[in-house]
Parts: C-alpha cells; sequence; structure tokens
C-alpha cells in the first residue's frame, strides 16, 4: 500500500493486481488501463512507489517492473522476463533518478532519463554481480547509500559517496563474516577483493566447505601451544585441533558461531556475541562484540571489545583473505607486500611459535619496502618459507612501543600491480599475522565459480602474538574480571602508484 500525490491510496492485493482508493469519495477501484483492460488482474502486486503526481512503479510477479501514468492510464513494462522466466519484483525503491527493483533473478535499476535498465546478477566474470539468489528489500538511507537483502547472500551496502561496496552475512550475522568488499580500481571498474562463498549454506556447511573466510575470530586467534593454558596456576586443557594445537579458539571457535547483528547508524553495523563458561575449555562468560564501519575515507574500521566473567585469554582478529588482483582464480604472488616490522616470531614445523623474536634483515621476512611475493613465496633454502610453504607468520609491528600500539601509522600494506589497488593496514595490536593462502588447492567452487588455487589470497591479521598466554616475555593477552579487552584495525582502501 502506498500513499499517491494525488491523495489517492494505492493499494496491492494478493492475486487480484492494482486498486486505488479516494480518500475524498472512500471508494476502491480496481485500476483501469486507457483500453478498458485491467492489466495487474489475478497477478501479486508486492511494491508500489509513487514517483510524481501521476506516475509510479509497480513491482509484481508477473508483470516484473512496471511504469504506470495515472492520468494517460498507460502501463509500461520495463522489465519481466529473464531467460525465460519471471523475474518476481518484490521491492521498489527510489535513489535520485534511478529505480532499484529487488526481484528474485537479482537487481533492476532503470534510469528514468535515459530510459535505460541495468542488470545486477551471478556473472563469474562480474565481480559486481549481486547476488545468484533472490533479492527481497530495498531501503535507502539518509546518506543516500542503498542497502539490498537477498535470501542467501547477505546484507549488500552501496555507499552513495563512498565507492567500497560491503557484504556482510544475514541471520543475526553468520560467523560475523566479510564476505564481499566491492573496490574501484584505477580505471574506476569495481574489483571484489576478497574470498568466500556465494551463499550462507557453504558457510554453514562446516564439514565440507568449513573455512574461515571474512571470520571474525574468537577466542583466541592464532595458535596455544598443546591447547594448554594456565591461570593462577591452573592448567586447562583446550581442543587440539591443528597439529596438536588450539587454532582460532579451537574447532568450534567463534568464526562457527552466529552473531546477533545491529545498525547502529547508516555506515555501523555491531555483532555481538555470548560465549559461556567453559567454551571450547576456555574459562568465564565471555561479552564481546565486532563493530565494523565504512568510513568516508574508503576505510573499513573494524573495533573488537570484550567482557568475562572469570579470567581468560582473548584475541580476536578478521580473517578477511585479500586478493587485490580481482581474479583469485589464480595465485596474488604479484602482489607487493609491506610490514613495519624490523622482528619476526619464528615457528617450528607445526606453526608454532618457538618464543625468540629474530631480525628481519637479510632474510625472506624483510618486507620493509614494497616487495612482490613472489620473491621468496616459494623459497625452500629458507626454514620458514619450506615449512610453511609460503607464509604464515607473526611479525612485530614497530607501531607497537612501550606496551602500547599507535593506529596512526601504516602497520602494513599490500598492492596490486595490475589494478592499483593499494590496501594499507592499521591497528593498536602488537603483531600481524600474514598468511598466504598456504592450503588453498582449488578443491571447491566458490564465488563467482572461482576456485581458489594456492597463494591466491593474503590474510594480514593483527593481533597479539601466537602462544601468549605460554610466553610471558610477549604482550599479554590475559582478560580479568571488571576490564574490558580493546583492539583497533583499520583497512584503507585507495590507488597507489
Amino acid at each position: 500500500m502506498s500513499l499517491g500525490k494525488d491523495n489517492r491510496i494505492w493499494l496491492g492485493l494478493f492475486g487480484d493486481g492494482l486498486y486505488s482508493a479516494d480518500l475524498s469519495l472512500r471508494n476502491v477501484q480496481p485500476f483501469t488501463a486507457a483500453d478498458g483492460s485491467h492489466p495487474f488482474a489475478n497477478d501479486i502486486v508486492s511494491s508500489i512507489l509513487p514517483y510524481s503526481a501521476d506516475r509510479l512503479y509497480i513491482g509484481a510477479d508477473r508483470h516484473g517492473l512496471c511504469e504506470v501514468n495515472t492520468s494517460t492510464r498507460q502501463c509500461n513494462i520495463i522489465a519481466d522476463r529473464y531467460d525465460g522466466k519471471n523475474i518476481f519484483v518484490r521491492m521498489v525503491a527510489k535513489k535520485q533518478n534511478e529505480i532499484w527493483a529487488a526481484s528474485e533473478m537479482g537487481l533492476y535499476i532503470y534510469n528514468v532519463a535515459t530510459r535505460s535498465v541495468q542488470h545486477f546478477m551471478y556473472n563469474p566474470a562480474d565481480p559486481f554481480s549481486l547476488s545468484d539468489n533472490p533479492l527481497y528489500c530495498l531501503f535507502q538511507d539518509r546518506d543516500g547509500g542503498m542497502w539490498a537483502g537477498s535470501y542467501f547472500g547477505g546484507v549488500n551496502y552501496l555507499p552513495n559517496t563512498n565507492p567500497l561496496f560491503e557484504r556482510f552475512v544475514p541471520q543475526g550475522n553468520m560467523h560475523g563474516r566479510r564476505v564481499r568488499e566491492m573496490v574501484p580500481d584505477r580505471n574506476g571498474k569495481m574489483q571484489d577483493v576478497v574470498l568466500g562463498y556465494d551463499n550462507i549454506a557453504q558457510y554453514a556447511d562446516r564439514e565440507h566447505f568449513g573455512s574461515d573466510f571474512g571470520a571474525a575470530i574468537g577466542r583466541y586467534a592464532n595458535r596455544i601451544n598443546q591447547g594448554r593454558i594456565t591461570i593462577d596456576g591452573k592448567t586447562i586443557q583446550l581442543p587440539q585441533n591443528n597439529y596438536g594445537h588450539c587454532l582460532h579458539g579451537g574447532p568450534t571457535g567463534w568464526q562457527y558461531k552466529v552473531y546477533d547483528g545491529r545498525q547502529l547508524n547508516d555506515s555501523t553495523l555491531q555483532m555481538c556475541i555470548f560465549s559461556p563458561d567453559g567454551d571450547n575449555g576456555f574459562p568465564g562468560n565471555v561479552n564481546a562484540t565486532v563493530t565494523y564501519t565504512l568510513t568516508s575515507d574508503n576505510s573499513i574500521d573494524i573495533r573488537y571489545e570484550a567482557t568475562s566473567s572469570k579470567k581468560t585469554f582473548i584475541n580476536m582478529t578478521n580473517h578477511s583473505y585479500f586478493n587485490l588482483n580481482g581474479d583469485p582464480s589464480h595465485d596474488g604472488e604479484n602482489q607487493m607486500l609491506y610490514i613495519n616490522a624490523n622482528r619476526y616470531t619464528p615457528a617450528d614445523t607445526t606453526y608454532m611459535t618457538t618464543g625468540e623474536e629474530l631480525s628481519v634483515a637479510g632474510t625472506p621476512m624483510d618486507f620493509r619496502r614494497l616487495t612482490p611475493l613472489s620473491r621468496d613465496i616459494n623459497n625452500k633454502q629458507f626454514d620458514m618459507t619450506r615449512n610453511a610453504s609460503g607464509f604464515d607468520h607473526n611479525w612485530c609491528l614497530n607501531t607497537w612501543r612501550k606496551g602500547k600500539g599507535n593506529d596512526k601509522l601504516i602497520a602494513a600494506s599490500l598492492y596490486s600491480p595490475a589494478t592499483g589497488i593499494r590496501m594499507d593496514v592499521y591497528t593498536n595490536e602488537p603483531g600481524i599475522q600474514v598468511y598466504t593462502g598456504n592450503f588453498l588447492d582449488a578443491s571447491f567452487t566458490a564465488k563467482h565459480g572461482y576456485r581458489y588455487p594456492r597463494h591466491s589470497a593474503v590474510c594480514l591479521e593483527t593481533q597479539h602474538y601466537p602462544d601468549s598466554p605460554n610466553k610471558p616475555q610477549w604482550p599479554s593477552a590475559l582478560l580479568e574480571p571488571g576490564k574490558k579487552y580493546t583492539s583497533h584495525c583499520r583497512y584503507h582502501f585507495s590507488i597507489g602508484k
């Protein structure tokens, strides 16, 4: 139902078409075209958008997206079928001089001035395709950004002034994941720069598609040696789910839990999770939040907070896989990496830190200048890259001084010579884990039909050092009752030179 410009109420009836009600005469009549026909008879009209005094835009099952002139009583079908099937338009919204239509066949955008139509749907060659599943709702926020909700593909956000495009997974936010980020390259073409799946079913299927693509990780990101922690002299055994160690909080860590999500404002989503005492062996009832903000300077800002009823260890991060080339069907070894770190923490053949901090100087771990990953990612002569089949290591950030991190300084950068896209990372954490997708093997089909080969992406995970609970010489990740854990990370996108 919608109130028209002429003081009429327009109603869409289930299976019975389009009606108008004159408020002054208090009568209801079906819409009748100039030729006397009832074009929407037996159709389901789901959405009505008054555009001007004599023009409506209609979303319907059989008629799709239609333009109705209430003065001349003409009905013009803009889009109604795709590949021989009805498109089933569920909602119509206005954005400046465009009409946006959410349909079961993707998103349609009609330019009123040029009378042209764009259709965004699943297309392996087009990373801007919104969805290969039904879109059901549209909402324009006060900043002009458009939100589109889909059945499988999540909540899609297209800011008005910010060229970044971010997608979040639905259902209270499954695993707190970022599953799509659209960034313009040097030619203005939008590139999807993170790995992931096309639908929520794959994210939920841990047995066949278990991954940490874009996930918010907790309670403890990275590895804890032999899954053991000690608090107040008591040793606690955690799950050993990776080479005998506890990885990312255990086999059912927060990346496999459902977060409760809420929109704080036009550009901010907050994801909340409750982790009960004993969750994967960790003590304390923990309440944690992850807050994602799209900023006006083309950044994705992430803030983590947590409190606990008992002493426990907390180390949260985001596990997005970045390929700034926009084509993760090939390796991303051409990408260039910068890490603001003079030291790194070496690891053994089980990926566990030894407790040392070694200088990067003169080693393949030296990324103090933008350096192509291809230089040493396949180096079999150096223990670290040979054991990991690439990079999967923690660097001790120079931005951490005297127990405090400076999140105004660049901690790390990733750059694609192919697209010109540059991503700078800022954080208040002491370390950053760089993982180059060494376990990817193109064995499954992901977004846009791609299969991800080894080294097709880079994770830049800001966090405390791996196994900090068992390394007292390193910054502590212990959280006590009455205190709050906080962590901050910002990914800033730009076009590099």
